[in-house]
């Protein structure tokens, strides 16, 4: 049994690529750390970001959305790249086809999981929302979406809960929040509020600052 528990806060965008393998090396990083430290366990929780918070609720072309902001040919160079990362970390094949739009309402359904089933259900209800954006080309502010996401890892109440409005203000304090700690990119991971990395680092670069957190303890 764990003697020490280090919490870690990502903040990350659900429309984000980097953030999924950035969640994705972490815990590969929580593996190599039981190997080394048993008596250390990992608590993550999940903050928002939004790389557009101006982006639509009405979904939009995914592609074309990139390209806009990126100039086509950067997205053609781009798009390829992140497919052999993916591929690399040993996740689900990338996809870039599909639509996109807000994420508000995928970060009010992640904060309704943790506040009411805990870490872990939140951690695999994280999971579940990049896979089908980034691998299935699910549309991120389809509600449809975000409910299947939800049931598909045991959460039930999502569709009541997403109609009802609650915990829009909370996520906008928490976005708040990650600006006024001047987070400008994602992922970001602050470990046990004392240590914090920018960026989808290698495992080994996060399981060290999981371990020098830990001694801290």
């Amino acid at each position: 049994m764990a003697s020490k528990v280090v919490r870690v806060d990502v903040i990350s965008d659900t429309v984000c690529p980097w953030c999924f393998v950035g969640k994705t090396r972490l815990e590969k990083a929580i593996q190599m750390l039981k190997q080394k430290r048993p008596e250390v366990a990992v608590e993550v929780h999940w903050r928002p970001y939004q790389l557009d918070p101006t982006a639509s609720t009405v979904a939009q072309s995914k592609r074309q959305v990139y390209i806009a902001k990126f100039g086509e040919a950067r997205v053609n160079a781009i798009m390829p790249m992140m497919a052999q990362t993916f591929q690399k970390e040993g996740m689900p094949p990338f996809t870039v086809e599909g639509m996109t739009g807000s994420t508000f309402d995928s970060h009010r359904l992640i904060h309704w999981a943790g506040k009411h089933h805990g870490n872990s259900a939140q951690n695999k209800l994280v999971d579940r929302l990049f896979r089908s954006y980034f691998c299935e080309a699910q549309t991120i502010c389809d509600r449809e979406v975000l409910v299947k996401a939800a049931e598909a890892v045991g959460l039930q109440g999502a569709r009541e809960f997403l109609e009802s409005g609650e915990y829009a203000e909370e996520v906008k304090k928490e976005l708040r929040w990650g600006m006024a700690k001047g987070v400008r990119g994602v992922p970001h991971f602050i470990f046990e509020n004392t240590f914090e990395l920018g960026g989808a680092q290698e495992p080994d670069v996060m399981c060290e600052a999981l371990e020098e957190v830990a001694e801290g303890k």
